[in-house]
């Protein structure tokens, strides 16, 4: 039986800026669809709370700044212990100055938009083994 693109029960997702707005909103979703979800975002707080009213056995609550790659693999880490598997990733994190566009410093920009992808890529390669943290008790054998 093949399953549909659209049927998430049971996969667990992991959903960054899940503290307010749209990434609560969509973390709302996702576990209304049967999707157990990794709440990510700086407040803990606002985090704890949305775990609680989703469900412990749905939701889980970490507090990671998503621009610092060691709190993003102890997020990604935590999940993998926690349910053994992150099959999607909501990338809604992401650094937000409040102005007018045509205002924008293009440094800061360019900043903002870094961020966002390097988040995605950095998820990606961690779940997908390319990369490897620096563990002096992690060794590699691969075959000549």
């Amino acid at each position: 039986m093949r399953t549909r693109l659209t049927d998430f029960r049971d996969r667990v997702a992991l959903v960054t800026g899940a503290s307010s707005g749209i990434g609560a909103r969509l973390a709302g979703d996702l576990v209304a669809r049967g999707v157990r979800v990794a709440l990510v975002a700086r407040r803990a707080e606002r985090l704890e709370q949305l775990a609680a009213e989703l469900g412990p056995s749905r939701a889980m609550a970490i507090a990671c700044d998503v621009s610092s790659r060691p709190a993003v693999e102890g997020a990604v880490a935590r999940v993998l212990d926690h349910w053994g598997r992150l099959d999607l990733l909501v990338n809604n994190a992401g650094l937000a100055r409040h102005g007018l566009f045509k205002d924008e410093d293009p440094d800061t920009f360019a900043r903002v938009t870094n961020a966002a992808l390097s988040l995605a890529a950095m998820i990606a390669q961690i779940r997908t083994g390319r990369y490897r943290p620096p563990d002096e008790n992690l060794h590699e054998v691969r075959q000549k």
